[in-house]
């Protein structure tokens, strides 16, 4: 009985603190819809750029390995032989309108690719 008094006082401070709790929200798939081109200008940082001519693709991808081998490629052998190079991701999506208060509860974005 005395153990179960003393346990009292913590079971209900995490029962006051779960009340207000905001419920679990399930993330995105954020693999799909990418648009992807093989080269480098500065307009591609653009946020207006029109990248509707871009190839689209789901991630993960590697572009490198749809290039042919060769020992002359920039990468050698030991880096694959495969061509070297710069290429560019986009995505598009919206961020759904959320009340000013919760805004800095909701501020962590995880851009990782699940393998």
């Amino acid at each position: 009985m005395n153990r179960f008094l003393a346990t009292l006082p913590l079971i209900l401070l995490c029962l006051a603190c779960q009340r207000g709790a905001a419920p679990v929200q399930r993330g995105e798939d954020f693999n799909f819809d990418w648009r992807f081109t093989l080269g480098d200008e500065p307009a591609f940082a653009e946020t207006g750029f029109d990248d509707a001519a871009w190839r689209e693709l789901h991630l993960p991808h590697d572009w490198s390995i749809e290039g042919d081998f060769s020992l002359d490629n920039p990468s050698t052998p030991s880096g694959g032989a495969l061509p070297g190079g710069i290429g560019w991701y986009r995505k598009h999506f919206r961020v759904p309108a959320m009340p000013r208060a919760s805004r800095r509860r909701r501020c962590a974005w995880s851009l990782t690719a699940s393998s």
